[in-house]
Protein backbone atom coordinates (compact mmCIF):
# COMPACT_ATOMS: atom_id res chain seq x y z
CA UNK A 1 0.00 0.00 0.00
CA UNK A 2 1.16 3.26 -0.92
CA UNK A 3 1.07 6.05 1.27
CA UNK A 4 1.37 9.68 0.49
CA UNK A 5 4.96 9.87 2.00
CA UNK A 6 6.17 6.91 -0.38
CA UNK A 7 4.82 8.88 -3.41
CA UNK A 8 5.37 12.46 -2.60
CA UNK A 9 9.58 11.19 -2.30
CA UNK A 10 8.84 9.61 -5.98
CA UNK A 11 7.38 12.83 -7.26
CA UNK A 12 10.38 14.89 -5.89
CA UNK A 13 12.07 13.23 -9.79
CA UNK A 14 10.41 15.50 -12.34
CA UNK A 15 10.76 12.56 -14.90
CA UNK A 16 8.80 10.87 -12.79
CA UNK A 17 6.46 13.41 -11.13
CA UNK A 18 5.80 14.04 -15.37
CA UNK A 19 5.28 10.06 -16.13
CA UNK A 20 3.49 9.52 -13.09
CA UNK A 21 0.96 12.78 -13.84
CA UNK A 22 0.06 11.60 -17.61
CA UNK A 23 -0.09 7.82 -16.23
CA UNK A 24 -2.52 8.25 -13.86
CA UNK A 25 -4.97 10.25 -16.24
CA UNK A 26 -4.49 7.83 -19.31
CA UNK A 27 -5.20 5.05 -16.76
CA UNK A 28 -7.32 6.26 -14.39
CA UNK A 29 -10.22 7.64 -16.85
CA UNK A 30 -10.99 4.86 -18.11
CA UNK A 31 -11.10 2.62 -14.96
CA UNK A 32 -13.07 5.15 -13.87
CA UNK A 33 -15.41 5.15 -17.03
CA UNK A 34 -15.31 0.96 -16.58
CA UNK A 35 -16.07 1.27 -12.64
CA UNK A 36 -19.09 3.81 -13.46
CA UNK A 37 -20.26 1.49 -15.91
CA UNK A 38 -19.95 -1.86 -13.91
CA UNK A 39 -21.84 0.26 -11.01
CA UNK A 40 -24.82 0.84 -12.93
CA UNK A 41 -25.17 -2.69 -14.49
CA UNK A 42 -24.70 -1.43 -17.92
CA UNK A 43 -23.26 -3.29 -20.88
CA UNK A 44 -21.05 -1.01 -23.49
CA UNK A 45 -23.41 -1.48 -25.95
CA UNK A 46 -25.84 0.49 -22.85
CA UNK A 47 -24.07 3.25 -22.30
CA UNK A 48 -22.47 3.94 -26.31
CA UNK A 49 -26.24 4.15 -26.67
CA UNK A 50 -26.94 6.82 -23.39
CA UNK A 51 -23.46 8.17 -25.02
CA UNK A 52 -24.04 8.57 -28.31
CA UNK A 53 -20.70 6.76 -29.43
CA UNK A 54 -20.36 3.36 -31.15
CA UNK A 55 -19.70 0.22 -28.51
CA UNK A 56 -16.09 0.01 -30.23
CA UNK A 57 -15.48 4.16 -28.94
CA UNK A 58 -16.53 2.81 -26.00
CA UNK A 59 -14.44 -0.58 -25.59
CA UNK A 60 -10.96 1.84 -26.63
CA UNK A 61 -12.15 4.38 -23.68
CA UNK A 62 -11.88 2.22 -21.52
CA UNK A 63 -8.85 0.75 -22.63
CA UNK A 64 -6.01 1.74 -20.37
CA UNK A 65 -3.16 1.24 -22.79
CA UNK A 66 -5.13 2.85 -25.35
CA UNK A 67 -3.87 6.27 -23.96
CA UNK A 68 -5.53 8.44 -26.74
CA UNK A 69 -9.24 9.23 -25.17
CA UNK A 70 -10.33 12.94 -26.81
CA UNK A 71 -11.53 15.62 -24.44
CA UNK A 72 -15.25 15.25 -26.38
CA UNK A 73 -15.28 11.62 -26.21
CA UNK A 74 -15.08 11.87 -22.14
CA UNK A 75 -17.26 14.68 -22.29
CA UNK A 76 -20.40 12.68 -24.37
CA UNK A 77 -19.35 9.18 -21.83
CA UNK A 78 -19.81 11.83 -19.06
CA UNK A 79 -23.04 12.61 -20.53
CA UNK A 80 -24.22 9.33 -20.99
CA UNK A 81 -24.05 8.39 -17.41
CA UNK A 82 -25.58 12.02 -16.96
CA UNK A 83 -22.54 13.32 -14.75
CA UNK A 84 -19.56 16.13 -15.05
CA UNK A 85 -16.35 15.58 -16.25
CA UNK A 86 -14.47 17.98 -14.19
CA UNK A 87 -10.62 17.79 -15.59
CA UNK A 88 -8.77 20.72 -13.43
CA UNK A 89 -5.05 21.65 -13.29
CA UNK A 90 -3.98 20.57 -9.52
CA UNK A 91 -0.88 20.65 -7.55
CA UNK A 92 0.90 17.63 -6.99
CA UNK A 93 0.39 16.79 -3.66
CA UNK A 94 -3.62 16.81 -4.17
CA UNK A 95 -2.91 14.11 -7.36
CA UNK A 96 -1.04 12.32 -4.74
CA UNK A 97 -3.58 12.33 -2.14
CA UNK A 98 -6.29 11.38 -4.79
CA UNK A 99 -4.23 8.63 -5.87
CA UNK A 100 -3.59 7.41 -2.27
CA UNK A 101 -7.27 7.20 -1.52
CA UNK A 102 -8.80 5.77 -4.73
CA UNK A 103 -10.81 3.04 -4.38
CA UNK A 104 -13.97 1.84 -5.84
CA UNK A 105 -15.83 4.36 -3.94
CA UNK A 106 -13.78 7.51 -4.61
CA UNK A 107 -15.04 6.05 -8.50
CA UNK A 108 -18.82 6.30 -7.66
CA UNK A 109 -20.69 9.42 -9.12
CA UNK A 110 -24.81 8.88 -8.61
CA UNK A 111 -26.83 10.20 -11.96
CA UNK A 112 -28.14 13.63 -11.72
CA UNK A 113 -31.67 12.07 -11.08
CA UNK A 114 -30.40 10.02 -8.44
CA UNK A 115 -28.73 12.80 -6.58
CA UNK A 116 -31.52 15.30 -7.40
CA UNK A 117 -33.98 12.63 -5.67
CA UNK A 118 -31.62 12.83 -2.09
CA UNK A 119 -31.37 16.14 -2.31
CA UNK A 120 -34.97 16.85 -2.60
CA UNK A 121 -36.04 14.39 -0.34
CA UNK A 122 -33.50 16.14 2.47
CA UNK A 123 -35.42 19.60 1.67
CA UNK A 124 -38.70 18.28 2.14
CA UNK A 125 -37.38 16.34 6.06
CA UNK A 126 -35.90 19.76 6.53
CA UNK A 127 -38.99 21.84 5.86
CA UNK A 128 -41.14 19.74 8.02
CA UNK A 129 -38.78 19.72 10.71
CA UNK A 130 -38.68 23.15 10.23
CA UNK A 131 -42.71 23.49 10.84
CA UNK A 132 -42.92 21.10 13.46
CA UNK A 133 -39.93 23.09 15.53
CA UNK A 134 -42.61 26.16 14.53
CA UNK A 135 -45.36 23.81 16.22
CA UNK A 136 -43.68 24.03 19.60
CA UNK A 137 -43.38 19.99 18.53
CA UNK A 138 -39.70 19.78 18.25
CA UNK A 139 -39.53 16.46 19.33
CA UNK A 140 -42.52 15.54 16.97
CA UNK A 141 -40.43 15.11 14.15
CA UNK A 142 -37.17 12.79 14.26
CA UNK A 143 -35.52 12.06 10.78
CA UNK A 144 -34.31 8.48 10.73
CA UNK A 145 -34.50 6.50 7.27
CA UNK A 146 -37.28 4.45 8.32
CA UNK A 147 -40.19 5.86 10.45
CA UNK A 148 -41.27 9.43 11.78
CA UNK A 149 -44.13 10.91 13.81
CA UNK A 150 -45.10 14.40 12.69
CA UNK A 151 -47.73 16.25 14.96
CA UNK A 152 -49.36 18.32 12.86
CA UNK A 153 -48.80 17.12 9.75
CA UNK A 154 -51.94 18.30 7.84
CA UNK A 155 -50.23 21.59 8.60
CA UNK A 156 -46.44 20.88 7.43
CA UNK A 157 -48.30 19.12 4.20
CA UNK A 158 -50.42 22.56 3.49
CA UNK A 159 -47.09 24.93 4.11
CA UNK A 160 -45.14 22.54 1.77
CA UNK A 161 -48.03 22.53 -1.42
CA UNK A 162 -47.96 26.54 -0.63
CA UNK A 163 -44.63 26.75 -1.88
CA UNK A 164 -45.34 24.36 -4.56
CA UNK A 165 -43.22 21.33 -2.87
CA UNK A 166 -44.98 17.93 -2.39
CA UNK A 167 -44.67 15.77 0.53
CA UNK A 168 -46.06 12.49 -1.08
CA UNK A 169 -42.99 11.23 -2.83
CA UNK A 170 -41.75 11.50 0.74
CA UNK A 171 -44.38 10.33 3.33
CA UNK A 172 -46.90 7.70 3.17
CA UNK A 173 -49.13 9.05 5.95
CA UNK A 174 -51.37 6.68 8.07
CA UNK A 175 -53.32 8.49 11.31
CA UNK A 176 -52.62 6.91 14.61
CA UNK A 177 -55.02 6.37 17.17
CA UNK A 178 -52.75 8.88 19.63
CA UNK A 179 -53.90 12.27 20.19
CA UNK A 180 -50.56 14.72 20.98
CA UNK A 181 -51.04 18.15 22.10
CA UNK A 182 -54.57 18.66 20.60
CA UNK A 183 -53.14 17.49 17.08
CA UNK A 184 -53.08 14.41 15.08
CA UNK A 185 -50.26 12.38 15.09
CA UNK A 186 -49.47 10.38 12.00
CA UNK A 187 -46.93 7.66 11.54
CA UNK A 188 -44.56 8.92 8.29
CA UNK A 189 -43.19 5.98 6.50
CA UNK A 190 -40.45 7.05 3.40
CA UNK A 191 -39.27 5.41 0.75
CA UNK A 192 -36.34 3.86 1.32
CA UNK A 193 -38.60 1.49 3.65
CA UNK A 194 -40.38 0.44 0.55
Amino acid sequence: MNTFTDVWRKLSNKKYRTAFAKTQFKRLVPLQIQALRKQRGWSQEVLAENAKLTQGVISRAEDQDYGNLTVNTILNIAEGFDVAFVGRFVPFSELDRWYVNLSQATMHAPSFDAENAVILEDENKANIEAIAQEEGHPEAFKVDDRFRNVIGFGKAQRELEGKGQSTEHVLEHVPSNTQHGGGLAYEAVGNSSR
